[in-house]
Formats: structure tokens, sequence, C-alpha cells
């Protein structure tokens, strides 16, 4: 069989998220699109994207309400651990990995993102995902448990699992 012969051939049909091509392409099928951050007019919360590592791709999103909130208020953080089948576990595992260490690089109020220094709350973390991202959620808690992770108090961990399946 030549290489040719698997750019069309479809290893896994995921309707209606995406295709899986045998060759390792992956095809995202229409409603997978990515709005920009911006400020939300209906509950006034402004987003923006911020790089971790531009050699690995990683970035983050993040929210801050646009309200006249205490300054003792906190920030939710969201990062963004990109799965399979894009970036198989380890890759997810590591990456995640390097998006925790840049959070936790704000712990002392000196990192490279201001919302993070003046509005997180590391004593106070919390992991979850769903489906893929909740084994990378588990992994990462078990990171932080046994290497730690300093500046950064992980309080627990949500896993939701609600996309399994079968017959």
């Amino acid at each position: 069989m030549d290489a040719s012969s698997t750019d069309s051939e479809i290893a896994f049909d995921i309707f209606p998220i995406m295709k899986v091509y045998k060759n390792g392409r992956v095809e995202r099928l229409p409603g997978e699109e990515v709005i920009p951050p911006s400020l939300d007019p209906k509950n006034n919360v402004e987003s923006k994207d911020v790089v971790i590592s531009k050699e690995d791709g990683i970035s983050a999103r993040l929210f801050i309400p646009k309200t006249n909130y205490p300054p003792s208020q906190k920030l939710l953080l969201f990062v963004y651990f990109h799965g399979a089948p894009e970036h198989p576990i380890p890759i997810a595992h590591e990456d995640s990995w390097c998006a925790l260490k840049w959070v936790a690089s704000h712990a002392g109020g000196n990192g490279p993102n201001e919302w993070l220094n003046l509005h997180a709350d590391f004593g106070e973390v919390f992991f979850s995902r769903d489906c893929v991202g909740a084994n990378i959620s588990h992994y990462s808690g078990i990171r932080v448990g046994t290497k730690g992770l300093p500046g950064v108090k992980l309080e627990g961990i949500a896993l939701v699992c609600i996309l399994i399946s079968g017959e």
C-alpha cells in the first residue's frame, strides 16, 4: 500500500466532530470554530488569549469580569489542554504540565501576565475537564502531588466523563 492511499482512508469517523485519517491527518468538521477573545456585552466579561509556549503551541484564554469588583476578587483561569488526536498522550500531559508551571510562575505576582499577577488565587486551585481532559486533569493532579508546583495549592479535581458511550 502506498502512502497516497492512506490520504483518503478514514481510521475514525467521529461525526459530527472530526474525521481521523490513517495517515494521521485530522479534519475538524464545521461547528468547531474558535471564538476570538472579546468583551461580552451580555455578561460584561472580557477575555484575552496569551501564549504560554510558542515552540509547543500552548496558549491560554483568560477571563475577567469588567465590573466594579473588589480588588480582592480572584480571576478565573481556564487553560485549554489540547488533547488527542492532534496531540496524543503523552504530549498532552507534557503540554499541560508546561501550562501549569507557567500559571505557577505568577504566584509571587511577578509573572508575565498582569491579570494573573493581580487577580489569580493560587491558594485554591481546582482542575476539571471531561472525557480525555479528565485523564489529563487526573494525571496533572498526581504530578502536582508528587513533584510539587511551588506557589500553587491544589484543593481538588472534578472529573466529568459525559462522553463515554458504548453498546
